[in-house]
């Protein structure tokens, strides 16, 4: 719906850059998600905010990899298959090494410290990378079209 609102919008001419904004839901849920669980575990709240921070979290970093994965389905479809692959397996690095070093992480910061520095990096890299994306991915989108790996 919102790709054909935008293409609508901008007189039958489909960006696929326009998915990009959509970025901007789960980067709102997922730092106040990580505030609010990490708030909510340090200082015993009520186990609604313990299960509204972690829905929040979880609800958008599944959202994120699903508007991604269209993104760069629609930027590099001659070679889908390979770039969905490199997505999704860089997806996974990250949520082991999330995963893996989170339990010492808390144990030595306290959860209000280390969910909070998760919440800023989280923000900052996912901003940082849309507002990229958003401005000068047609640019590169263009540019990388030529390339002979794409082109073959």
């Amino acid at each position: 719906m919102w790709c054909r609102w935008r293409t609508k919008k901008y007189l039958g001419i489909y960006e696929p850059e326009s998915r990009l904004n959509l970025v901007a839901i789960p980067l709102v849920l997922t730092t106040a998600g990580c505030v609010l669980f990490g708030y909510g575990m340090q200082n015993s709240l009520s186990w609604l905010s313990l299960f509204f921070g972690y829905g929040m979290i979880s609800v958008s970093l599944t959202a994120l990899p699903t508007i991604t994965s269209a993104y760069v389905s629609d930027c590099a479809l001659p070679v889908n298959s390979d770039v969905l692959l490199l997505v999704n397996g860089l997806k996974n690095i990250v949520a082991f090494g999330f995963l893996y070093g989170v339990v010492h992480w808390v144990e030595d910061a306290g959860y209000v410290n280390a969910f909070g520095t998760m919440a800023g990096v989280f923000a900052g890299i996912v901003a940082i990378g849309a507002v990229l994306l958003i401005r000068y991915g047609a640019s590169a989108r263009h540019a990388a079209a030529q390339w002979r790996v794409i082109l073959e």
